[in-house]
């Protein structure tokens, strides 16, 4: 997202639905949307007054719930960097949020999260997005970090507050079902796209040998999605999710011990680990077994007031 720039002369411009005639521009405008899982009921565009074939920038929502604290659509808005800073973005926004009220819901996210250096933020914090929750990425050292999930689960396993019988499984023999509800439950989205991530880190045999679950045949307590990293194919921890009636936080010390064993049992080195800052206890751990901060990236979040 994005707000440089060149005056428009004559009247400025005018914010519509596309036209289906747009619908090849607004998608090179707005590229990411090619990979959403479910199309936008309809693309927002700006143009020039009085002619609608030169497009200025585009918005749009994708239909599917984010973020279980703060429900909302992901959405995307782009002004040509020519025309930025026109009031452009502001105007696409707006209207993109008058036809999210009709959906009812309270929150729009920005399809992307950003850190501080983040050329879109400005724009961002300008139209109204606020922070919301900030996800952590760490660079895990394997050694220290098994020692340290060792004297973690063997602290609860000692007070009573892992249950006996509880052993971390593969979790490509996990039915794909509940893994999905619950990784929806956690983190929102659509079960298609919850499916595809879990099916596509599995396929990988990194991501099978790193991925675990605590499943007993009829419940999952929680799981654990780590595979080859998009940047340069070294270990990461995509998700990790636990079942809420579960107390004392046990699942996350059971499924991280278990991931520490498997990199170190696959000659491992490092991994790239991120959670978010709800998760203390696990950022407490990460921190005490001298884990190294890479990067915060935010989550911006719009809030939106009801229709009058």
């Amino acid at each position: 997202m994005s707000d440089s720039s060149q005056p428009l002369a004559g009247p400025g411009f005018s914010v519509n639905a596309a036209a289906v005639d747009q619908t090849a521009a607004v998608f090179a405008l707005l590229p990411e949307l090619l990979h959403a899982t479910s199309l936008p009921p309809r693309f927002i565009v700006a143009h020039v007054a009085g002619d609608a074939s030169r497009l200025l920038g585009a918005a749009a929502f994708v239909p599917q719930v984010q973020n279980a604290d703060s429900p909302g659509f992901l959405t995307q808005c782009r002004v040509l960097p020519a025309y930025q800073r026109q009031g452009i973005g502001r105007a696409l926004l707006g209207r993109l949020a008058d036809e999210a009220r009709a959906w009812d819901v309270p929150h729009l996210h920005a399809w992307s999260a950003h850190d501080d250096t983040s050329e879109p933020l400005g724009f961002l914090r300008a139209v109204g997005f606020r922070p919301g929750t900030a996800m952590h990425h760490f660079i895990l050292e394997t050694a220290p970090m098994r020692a340290a999930s060792i004297r973690l689960q063997q602290g609860l396993r000692s007070r009573g507050r892992v249950p006996a019988d509880a052993v971390p499984v593969p979790l490509a023999r996990v039915p794909i079902e509940p893994v999905v509800a619950l990784f929806c439950a956690e983190f929102g989205g659509s079960p298609a796209q919850a499916r595809a991530r879990i099916e596509r880190t599995l396929a990988h045999p990194m991501g099978q040998a790193l991925s675990s679950a605590l499943w007993d045949g009829a419940t999952l307590a929680g799981f654990l999605l780590a595979g080859a990293s998009d940047a340069d194919g070294s270990p990461e921890v995509s998700f990790r999710a636990s079942d809420r009636r579960c107390r004392h936080g046990w699942p996350a010390a059971v499924l991280l011990d278990e991931f520490t064993r498997a990199m170190e049992a696959g000659g491992h080195a490092q991994a790239r680990y991120y959670c978010n800052d709800r998760n203390r206890a696990t950022l407490n751990l990460v921190r005490r077994a001298g884990a190294q901060p890479e990067r915060v990236r935010i989550h911006q979040v719009l809030d939106l007031s009801p229709t009058p």
